[in-house]
């Protein structure tokens, strides 16, 4: 969810039915509609989906062809509890299911989990395919961690700094690397985001947001 999405503005637009989609999942929902188009159905696991926002805003854009999609989203207790409230149609969990999946999406997540090629490793399981997004990614360089500041987006504390998290800045190279045995079907610069490092020395600042997909045993298709 964007920065000027609040959950109450979510609820809203819940109740009214208006939504727009962010622009990196874009290329998701035009994933999952190929996918739709092509078999008639798709199911969605969704790797720290919060509440459901992305869903809500993939839902809202394919409109009657959201009735095709089956989507489970893994996240912290708190967040799977608001999201049954709100979107009972979606399956939650704490933990990643045994399932298997059409397509597995990471949006904003992978970079807080220091042991992501075991995450990648267990991911590659359950998908055929893969979607990462949200992710600062390290054009030319090795991957190293750092910290982030914690600002909530809304309730009391909103924009506010209110604690530090470990932070996973994965080079390109590397991320490949994990992905070498399967078919790259989309990557694509979607945002320099090398402002956010300002304060780390200039060789770290090579840091920009990538689309990635990957199709597990297929040819590559044109992005």
């Amino acid at each position: 969810m964007s920065k000027k999405t609040s959950l109450r503005g979510l609820v809203k637009n819940i109740v009214y039915g208006n939504a727009h989609i962010d622009s990196h999942l874009v290329p998701l929902l035009k994933i999952i509609n190929k996918k739709i188009d092509e078999t008639g159905a798709a199911s969605v696991l969704d790797i720290g989906g919060g509440f459901g926002d992305n869903y809500f805003m993939i839902a809202s854009a394919l409109g009657a062809k959201a009735n095709c999609l089956s989507y489970h989203v893994v996240d912290n207790a708190r967040s799977c509890k608001l999201g049954v409230s709100l979107f009972p149609e979606v399956t939650y969990s704490t933990d990643i299911p045994e399932s298997q999946f059409d397509i597995v999406a990471v949006v904003g997540t992978l970079q807080y989990i220091k042991e992501w090629q075991e995450a990648i490793a267990t991911l590659k399981q359950r998908a055929h395919i893969l979607y990462v997004a949200r992710t600062p990614i390290r054009i030319s360089n090795q991957s190293f961690y750092t910290q982030q500041a914690v600002c909530p987006e809304y309730g009391e504390s909103a924009m506010r700094k209110v604690g530090v998290a470990n932070l996973s800045v994965i080079s390109k190279h590397d991320l490949m690397s994990e992905m070498s045995d399967w078919q790259v079907v989309l990557s694509k610069h979607h945002r320099d985001y090398a402002k956010h490092f300002g304060r780390l020395p200039s060789d770290y600042r090579d840091v920009a947001y990538i689309n990635f997909a990957w199709k597990n045993g297929e040819p590559a298709t044109d992005n």
